[in-house]
């Protein structure tokens, strides 16, 4: 479990879902793995949750608040947010993002309907450059599809 969570490279939707996959594993059998909630949750980035989730989950975990190693993790995240002049100092493994290989940061705006035509014309936006440029338009117009990317390919349904 620590060697999956530590991982850079985790695909992950939020850190709040790889919190409550920690607390699962643990609560499954607490007597025999509540020793080791403090290391599992220094792999967790807190610091990149919600405030609310904070509060609302981490906070509110008796696990978490028997642990003065977790309550220590659950201050630092606190003052990631209630101190952004402080952010600077407070810099980590855990108030970066996890950067997956192969994933880029890119967004693409795929065909659309304005008010008189459907269009099959395709940008991308590179954050990086700050610019949006031309891509292969789709063979066929399109309005309100779905998206994936596969690889380096898009697939367009609907």
């Amino acid at each position: 479990v620590e060697e999956l969570i530590s991982n850079n490279q985790l695909n992950i939707a939020s850190e709040e879902k790889v919190f409550l996959a920690v607390l699962n594993w643990v609560k499954h059998c607490v007597s025999d793995r509540v020793q080791f909630i403090a290391k599992l949750l220094s792999h967790v980035r807190l610091p990149l949750m919600s405030r609310d989730f904070l509060m609302s989950t981490v906070d509110s975990e008796v696990l978490v608040r028997d642990s003065a190693e977790c309550k220590e993790l659950l201050l630092e995240a606190m003052k990631y947010h209630l101190l952004p002049e402080q952010r600077s100092l407070l810099i980590s493994e855990r108030t970066s993002q996890r950067r997956p290989e192969g994933i880029k940061q890119y967004v693409f705006a795929i065909g659309g309907g304005s008010l008189f035509a459907i269009h099959s014309e395709c940008e991308v936006y590179n954050p990086r450059a700050d610019r949006w440029f031309p891509i292969a338009p789709m063979i066929c117009r399109r309005s309100r599809s779905g998206v994936t990317g596969l690889g380096r390919m898009l697939y367009v349904v609907g």
